[in-house]
């Protein structure tokens, strides 16, 4: 059990003492590394925060603006998922809702279906900064620890928010929450665990010390948030969904050449994610066998995993088991439906389906299982159809439905895309965090 400790009583939230306002787009260039740097810090006197401005205490009355490049709340977040430069696109969002935003990450990353570890690249739409630190274990989400002192950062940083984007179950998690509690920073940590599961003993302290140094959680769904709250948490919570980049997933980014490149036939049937079996990969390829007759089908699969030799080997399908997050917004709307059978385990079931939103943000209609999140995405945007998991049959008979009819597919495809770039953009997700955040700081 990591050693308690007191929180700061410091007087008033930065939102009570400070006028919210926005830093000119002058100042952060001014403050902020340009595209395609990641700062490596070394934490010396000289570094990028040496003579920052620390806050000024909250006088009587009308409190008084901050300096004028002084952002309204500074924000730090821990995130090893922002390796990849498409996760950060949210915030370069939050940016412009909160003010500034620094993001902690790891300078190598493994991930258990690609080969070689992945470094962190800069997304063009971040202007903070990104402090790439050295790992412990790095691609173990549960048991990766930063070898940096938490502590330090958070020093040199001095943000009015820490937001923990990592499993309260997780060393980073533990570690980042200590270091936060010690230094009287608010952290708020996120979740995305949708089953009631009971942990080994280590884990579960790690767990609810984390609850119990956070001001609150987010959830990435009203589900997830439900089985926080059986396993223990009484915290304050927000429900706030994945996002997706609408400017960047859309019909018109087809790579139209790689069509030919790859040899797919006049229509394409998409699968993206990771190949393993609970996320139903060989129920599809079962329907796709059954759809046998309908020689003008491909079934493309992107993404790694064990299964990924076996599908090689079947007639019509094709798999890009090497192909970066980055390039996934040019290959989708290459599909006229992308396929999400995914199944329930004892261990599993679906968390949220990201690549349900990425797909109808491309226009391109969702044939999904019941498992999971998957049927409640799908009926709340309109933008596909829901099928019993485990069911190739059934998966099979939507699909020549749809493939029969391309009025069908343009109808769900539109109001796919309306409703995903209305709920789960990446600006209309930032705005939620920044509410989110500015509660939990008025909380605290």
């Amino acid at each position: 059990m990591p050693p308690a400790a007191t929180r700061s009583t410091s007087t008033g939230s930065p939102l009570t003492g400070w006028r919210r306002s926005r830093p000119s787009t002058a100042a952060r260039a001014t403050s902020s590394p340009s595209t395609g740097t990641v700062w490596r810090p070394w934490w010396s006197g000289s570094g990028p925060d040496a003579g920052r401005p620390s806050r000024r205490p909250r006088s009587s009355g009308e409190p008084p603006p901050p300096p004028p490049d002084e952002p309204a709340v500074n924000l730090l977040a821990v995130s090893h998922s922002c390796v990849v430069e498409t996760n950060q696109r949210v915030y370069g969002e939050l940016e412009r809702e909160l003010g500034r935003v620094d993001l902690v990450v790891p300078k190598r990353w493994f991930h258990e279906h690609t080969r070689g570890p992945l470094s962190p690249q800069r997304s063009s739409g971040f202007g903070g900064r990104i402090l790439a630190l050295p790992v412990l274990r790095p691609g173990s989400v549960q048991l990766h620890a930063y070898a940096a002192s938490a502590a330090r950062v958070l020093r040199r940083v001095r943000p009015d928010l820490l937001y923990i984007e990592e499993e309260p179950y997780s060393l980073a998690a533990v570690q980042w929450a200590t270091a936060a509690r010690r230094a009287g920073v608010p952290a708020v940590f996120y979740n995305a665990q949708n089953l009631h599961k009971r942990y080994p003993a280590p884990v579960r302290a790690w767990e609810r010390w984390v609850w119990r140094s956070a001001a609150g959680a987010v959830c990435v769904s009203d589900t997830v948030r439900q089985a926080l709250r059986r396993r223990g948490y009484a915290g304050r919570s927000w429900v706030v969904p994945l996002s997706v980049d609408v400017s960047l997933f859309q019909p018109e980014a087809a790579d139209t050449a790689l069509r030919d490149r790859l040899g797919l036939r006049r229509h394409v049937l998409s699968y993206l994610g990771r190949l393993v079996p609970e996320k139903g990969v060989l129920v599809a390829l079962e329907a796709y066998r059954e759809l046998a007759r309908r020689a003008d089908t491909s079934l493309l699969c992107i993404g790694g995993g064990p299964l990924a030799a076996e599908l090689r080997r079947q007639e019509g399908v094709v798999v890009l088991d090497e192909t970066p997050h980055a390039d996934v917004h040019r290959i989708l709307p290459l599909s006229d439906l992308l396929l999400m059978p995914s199944m329930t385990t004892p261990a599993w079931k679906e968390q949220f389906g990201r690549a349900a939103i990425e797909a109808m943000a491309c226009g391109i209609p969702v044939v999904g299982s019941d498992s999971g999140e998957i049927p409640a995405i799908l009926r709340a945007t309109g933008g596909g159809v829901v099928v019993r998991e485990g069911d190739p049959a059934a998966l099979g008979d939507a699909i020549s439905r749809l493939l029969d009819s391309e009025r069908a597919r343009r109808d769900l495809g539109a109001r796919g895309r309306e409703s995903v770039a209305a709920r789960f953009s990446t600006r209309a997700v930032a705005a939620q965090l920044a509410a989110a955040f500015e509660e939990a700081l008025r909380a605290c």
